[in-house]
């Protein structure tokens, strides 16, 4: 009898399966179906990687033999598992750094031994900066297989600037400076400061009130009120003002000396 071999005999999920699929036989006299085929595989691990010979016999009816030689190849062509928690993660500017292994969900392959701690991980990340990074996963077997996650990782500012104020006394008719004496407090280091009203009169004496609106580069604004205190100018007393209480004072003495004589 004659064996033909149709194909590559190839395993990639390690599990044994019936190989007469892969032979034609033929027979200057039986029909194929007379013909019997055995094949001898016990030399083959179809759970480990690797190359394995097997024999193929082939016995028509008249008890004539062909015996052929043939190999079953174990490959791994089954991907890694890799999951992550989330795909997409938020953070404050400014924020320490995280650990970015916490966000993997379940490493690991069917044929090789592989964790978390085997998973590659690709990044860029600016804590300082506002962006949008990739975070790029990668989990690889000895066979060449990878699977690739992505966690797309947002530095972005939500937090509104924090305004303070030191106190501030003018006197009368001082100019005041807005923005002395103010202190924001602000991640970007990038915001704009409003205020009003724009001109403070200082020429009436009391407590006034200016309103500031502190906006950063991503829109967030705190709006706050400060209390500026004026303070009226000290008079200069000369002797032109005690004059009528002088003048007053001698028309007294003057009437009572007056009354006295007559007395």
């Amino acid at each position: 009898p004659e064996i033909t071999q149709t194909n590559d005999i190839i395993i990639t999920d390690f599990e044994a399966k019936p190989l007469t699929y892969y032979f034609v036989l033929s027979d200057n006299y039986d029909e194929e179906p007379h013909i019997d085929i055995l094949i001898d595989d016990d030399a083959v691990n179809y759970e480990k990687i690797g190359s394995y010979l097997i024999y193929i016999k082939a016995t028509d009816k008249s008890g004539n033999q062909t015996i052929l030689e043939s190999e079953v190849i174990v490959i791994d062509m089954i991907f890694p598992v890799l999951t992550l928690t989330m795909k997409a993660l938020f953070i404050e500017v400014g924020a320490t750094p995280l650990d970015l292994f916490l966000y993997i969900d379940l490493a690991s392959d069917n044929y090789d031994d592989l964790g978390i701690s085997n998973v590659l991980i690709f990044h860029d990340i600016d804590e300082q900066k506002l962006g949008v990074y990739p975070v790029i996963y990668q989990l690889s077997d000895v066979s060449k297989n990878m699977t690739e996650q992505i966690l797309y990782l947002s530095v972005d500012d939500k937090k509104p600037p924090v305004v303070n104020f030191f106190p501030i006394t003018l006197r009368q008719g001082d100019v005041f400076n807005p923005l002395e004496g103010i202190q924001v407090d602000e991640q970007s280091e990038s915001y704009t400061i409003q205020y009003f009203p724009y001109l403070l009169d200082t020429t009436i004496p009391g407590e006034k009130t200016v309103t500031y609106v502190v906006t950063d580069a991503r829109g967030n604004y705190t709006i706050s009120h400060r209390t500026v205190e004026i303070m009226a100018k000290e008079q200069k007393q000369s002797v032109v003002d005690f004059l009528p209480v002088i003048f007053i004072t001698l028309i007294g003495a003057g009437a009572t000396y007056y009354f006295w004589k007559r007395m």
